[in-house]
């Protein structure tokens, strides 16, 4: 089973907010071994972020790249 630290490891950098989203949480050593929903990952980044707009406005982005991996992985197995 992929889980969302695979996805992480693997995540391309991109130079746009879920790209910086995305090496944040890499370098989060405290992050979850993977998201159920939107919403956990939300709240996860609300509390990590204290709340900041820019960064939770990255969340819709990177989900959508999370599931977009996710269902590409889960065909290869």
């Amino acid at each position: 089973m992929t889980t969302f630290t695979d996805w992480l490891a693997s995540a391309k950098r991109t130079n746009d907010p879920e790209g910086d989203l995305v090496a944040d949480m890499r370098r989060d050593r405290d992050r979850p071994p993977t998201f159920q929903s939107i919403t956990a990952m939300r709240d996860y980044v609300r509390v990590k972020s204290g709340g900041d707009r820019a960064v939770l406005a990255a969340v819709p982005g990177a989900w959508r790249r999370y599931k977009l991996w996710l269902a590409r992985h889960s065909a290869d197995a």
